[in-house]
């Protein structure tokens, strides 16, 4: 899979841990740390975690995607994959959960949870390098995957809204985004025609007559995209393939030989 120029491989798709009926087991570790009366826990602290593991074999550095279908969730870079996520993602220990503790740990199984619990398969991916820095910051300079932009969050939405649920994102989200990434505004009517051409859900009209106008040809790909990072789970619902990484695959985010 080719992703900015870069070739990434398929790793495995993320399967948190869960009982013979399926139900994801979720674990609260900082309920289990001895210090926990003289410590206070961290913004993602709280709350339920999963556990998961990838396959151990790749102990290289690098840098990783999650993603959801064509959806790069995150972006991320490490000296071994499978430290990085058996025993930092997959793994949250008690002592983590609280202040001075590896807070992005914490997060990034939330999300994972949270995306998985909706419905959401999301895969992981990478790519091997000793250049990880610099190639991580090459990526996020294009733009920032939606879980990377959960620390700094955009105006009008935050880390775990649309992107974990069928919510549709309102015209304020999508003009938020555009004005966050390309600095520029876009007007409710662009937006309104944008998603009647891409088939998403149409509020009916009390007047029959149409009030969309056509989007310039500049605002379309920016306006799209908000789309596609803010509401994924009906995109991937859309374009979900029997299929999935089968070898051979001729389609562009699916995983290859």
């Amino acid at each position: 899979m080719r992703y900015r120029n870069i070739n990434f491989v398929f790793v495995t798709t993320i399967k948190p841990d869960a009982n013979p009926a399926g139900v994801i087991c979720e674990d609260k570790p900082q309920a289990r740390y001895k210090k926990k009366a003289q410590c206070q826990l961290h913004q993602y602290g709280k709350g339920s975690f999963c556990r998961f593991r990838i396959p151990g074999k790749i102990t290289v550095p690098g840098v990783y995607l999650i993603m959801t279908q064509e959806t790069v969730l995150y972006i991320g870079r490490c000296q071994n994959l499978a430290q990085r996520f058996n025993a930092g993602y997959g793994q949250i220990s008690p002592r983590n959960c609280y202040i001075g503790g590896q807070q992005t740990n914490c997060r990034i199984n939330k999300l994972i949870l949270a995306a998985i619990k909706k419905g959401m398969e999301l895969d992981l991916y990478f790519h091997q390098t000793n250049n990880f820095c610099a190639l991580e910051a090459r990526l996020l300079a294009d733009g920032k995957p939606v879980w990377n932009l959960a620390c700094n969050v955009m105006p009008g939405f935050t880390c775990t809204s649309n992107v974990l649920t069928n919510k549709m994102p309102t015209y304020a989200e999508i003009q938020a985004f555009v004005k966050e990434k390309y600095k520029r505004s876009v007007e409710t009517c662009h937006i309104v025609h944008v998603k009647s051409d891409l088939g998403l859900p149409m509020r009916e009209r009390r007047s029959k007559k149409s009030r969309k106008h056509p989007c310039p040809a500049e605002f379309r790909p920016w306006i799209e995209e908000a789309f596609r990072t803010l509401y994924p789970v009906w995109f991937a619902s859309k374009t979900k393939c029997t299929e999935k990484k089968a070898r051979g695959s001729n389609l562009f985010f699916h995983a290859q030989s």
